[in-house]
């Protein structure tokens, strides 16, 4: 992900990051790190498999306009390991399609380019300019794309 406060780009190993140790700068580093909050650790039915140094996936909430959404960040150097198995699967349960009554929006970024899952699928919605807003609305065809907002710089995408 990417940190602002300390010109951390999305999709590169922070250079605090001891890999195995920790942050270097723990005590030090940065507001967005200090509250930031990994699903795993928050979500009691969130499998040990799924821990995201085993998974290469960080799950974490966020609240939307009109719900909060699940935000899944894979690692760029395994870009398929939030389809793979148990992780799919759990991700799956999350839109509400997995019979669990979960019924949340769930966004999966590799990178800069987004998925959005729901009970109905997967829907590639390419790469996104994730430092402007954007609105996932249904297309024609009934299937969801994205549509940039402008004007903005703010990170967060809206609902």
């Amino acid at each position: 992900m990417g940190i602002e406060e300390i010109e951390k780009p999305g999709g590169v190993w922070c250079q605090h990051a001891r890999p195995g140790q920790g942050c270097a700068i723990h005590g030090q580093h940065p507001t967005a790190c200090r509250v930031f909050m990994c699903q795993w650790l928050f979500q009691a039915d969130i499998p040990e498999e799924l821990k995201p140094n085993r998974s290469k996936v960080i799950l974490t909430a966020v609240k939307g306009a009109r719900e909060t959404q699940l935000v899944v960040y894979t690692d760029p150097s395994d870009p398929n390991a939030w389809r793979r198995g148990a992780m799919h699967a759990f991700l799956r349960q999350q839109t509400g399609g997995g019979g669990i009554g979960y019924a949340r929006s769930v966004m999966v970024w590799v990178g800069k380019r987004m998925w959005l899952m729901t009970p109905d699928g997967d829907f590639d919605l390419g790469e996104i300019n994730g430092r402007k807003k954007f609105r996932i609305e249904k297309g024609p065809d009934g299937k969801p794309y994205v549509r940039q907002l402008e004007g903005s710089d703010d990170p967060r995408p809206a609902s």
